[in-house]
């Protein structure tokens, strides 16, 4: 029955997520040379065993995959072709709770083998208090995955976290910020918590205080994970706020209602900033940084037959021409270039944009 579990549930979590796990297992191995492998990532670690922040920051990725892994589950459990699942259920409880610890175990392999990885480097180093608090969150973790999964054979009912909804003014752009916080918490969650992550990750390094480059290196990082939220306000651009396009507005002053929006998105990484590094300059900085890369890849999307595959490409390229530039300390060019282009892209498609017209929105 183990067999039947892993390929009618774990085998589609690794194939419905294959493209998030290549671009994590690309950030956490290909940007690096195969000679400094070990070194950085002994360093990442390092930096996370010595940083209570950090660390919190590491449990919260692995709490936000435990429930992508287990919302998957709930979903594809109750698809009328896998019914054929729940005779789990009439196993004992023993061999029930063992075969949903292994799918557990199969479904987190890769964050249980880096867990791992962390402790035997905290154990190295003496650091015991992370060590046994790795332990214990990855234990807390399978605990509760293994009983909401029985929860679900059981009862057949998905048990929900209750909700809330913030009511906010209805003022422009307000209520884009309202429908972050109200449709969309779980993707902008995922999303603060990978960029904070690469922010915190990149302060580590030495000199990142007083070098405006590695900061905005990881604030680059932390950038691409927006890619989803930028569709997400696409999306509602067509849906729940399509009469937005009625309003008797120009482009110029879209454009700008837009870049006070994606201002308002990024003001967590920009008090980091503020707060980590030496001077006030990187305020502007990255604000101008972070708000261009998101009015780019807005604006891609303005474009007849738009999709999330052509964001995917879009963001991608432009994350790496952003960081091989900040590497290099030219950060500026491609900002401005963001800034121009994005306005010239919104400035020509927009008018032009029939909204009748069919959009490839998957």
């Amino acid at each position: 029955m183990m067999s039947v579990w892993l390929a009618s549930l774990a085998r589609p979590f690794y194939e419905r997520h294959a493209g998030l796990l290549a671009f994590v297992f690309f950030v956490m191995f290909g940007m690096v040379e195969s000679s400094q492998i070990i070194y950085y990532h002994h360093s990442l670690i390092m930096g996370a065993l010595q940083s209570p922040v950090f660390l919190l920051l590491v449990f919260g990725v692995w709490l936000a995959y435990t429930l992508k892994s287990l919302s998957f589950t709930q979903q594809w459990l109750h698809k009328p072709t896998h019914a054929f699942l729940f005779v789990v259920g009439g196993l004992p409880a023993r061999h029930q709770a063992g075969m949903l610890v292994q799918y557990h175990g199969f479904i987190h392999a890769p964050v249980v083998v880096y867990a791992l990885m962390m402790v035997g480097v905290a154990i190295y180093h003496g650091a015991w208090w992370a060590a046994t608090s790795i332990i214990a969150v990855q234990a807390a973790l399978a605990l509760a995955s293994v009983w909401y999964y029985r929860h679900l054979l059981m009862a057949k009912q998905p048990w929900r976290l209750p909700t809330f909804r913030l009511s906010l003014p209805g003022r422009y752009p307000l209520f884009y910020i309202q429908l972050l916080l109200s449709e969309l918490k779980g993707v902008f969650f995922r999303t603060k918590v990978f960029s904070w992550l690469a922010l915190v990750g990149f302060l580590q390094i030495e000199n990142a205080t007083t070098d405006m480059r590695i900061p905005l290196l990881g604030l680059s990082l932390g950038l691409l994970a927006h890619t989803v939220l930028i569709f997400e306000f696409r999306k509602a651009e067509e849906t729940t706020l399509a009469w937005v396009r009625s309003l008797p507005w120009s482009v110029s002053y879209r454009w700008r209602l837009w870049a006070l929006t994606y201002a308002l998105v990024m003001i967590p990484e920009v008090v980091v900033l503020a707060v980590r590094f030496s001077t006030v300059s990187i305020i502007p900085v990255g604000m101008a940084v972070a708000i261009g890369f998101c009015l780019l890849l807005h604006a891609s999307l303005v474009r007849p037959g738009w999709s999330m595959e052509r964001l995917t490409k879009i963001g991608f390229l432009s994350f790496l021409l952003l960081f091989g530039t900040t590497t290099a300390a030219l950060y500026a060019y491609p900002t401005a270039l963001a800034w121009l282009l994005s306005f010239g892209l919104y400035a020509w498609y927009f008018p032009r944009a029939d909204p009748s017209e069919p959009q490839e929105k998957t």
